[in-house]
């Protein structure tokens, strides 16, 4: 895997009555398609945003011709413990999603700090997403 939070090696999950590391495999993702155009959408990311897209890739033959959009948390800024991510591992994050020509849009869980460190580095390709934005894919 990579990018991965290292706040996630901490978390650990019940499976067959053994508690074990939490290998996030039960997150769920919904990809959705209209016109030849796709938009995926993620939950809070904590399998790493770049495996998210790995996995994306893996789906459709290594394809990203149709993706328009990923929205969704990047998983970079705890709001309980209110810590964030190294600043090594949010812009490396940021050079991996910037190679690819699709907008991004991330909300609570990156964090304000994590999503101006992305902003420096992907422009316009990502925008803040919170309550009453209407997001328009062209």
């Amino acid at each position: 895997r990579k990018l991965f939070s290292k706040a996630n090696e901490k978390l650990f999950a019940k499976q067959n009555g053994k508690i074990m590391r939490d290998g996030f495999k039960h997150e769920q993702y919904l990809t959705i398609t209209d016109a030849n155009k796709q938009v995926l959408i993620t939950g809070c990311s904590h399998n790493g945003i770049a495996n998210i897209i790995e996995k994306y890739a893996e789906i459709h033959n290594g394809s990203f011709d149709q993706l328009n959009g990923v929205i969704g948390g990047f998983h970079l800024f705890n709001p309980i413990t209110k810590k964030y991510e190294s600043d090594e591992l949010i812009t490396k994050v940021a050079h991996y999603l910037a190679q690819y020509d699709v907008k991004f849009y991330t909300c609570h869980c990156t964090g304000m700090k994590a999503y101006n460190i992305l902003k420096d580095i992907m422009g316009e390709q990502l925008n803040y997403l919170s309550v009453g934005i209407k997001i328009e894919l062209a």
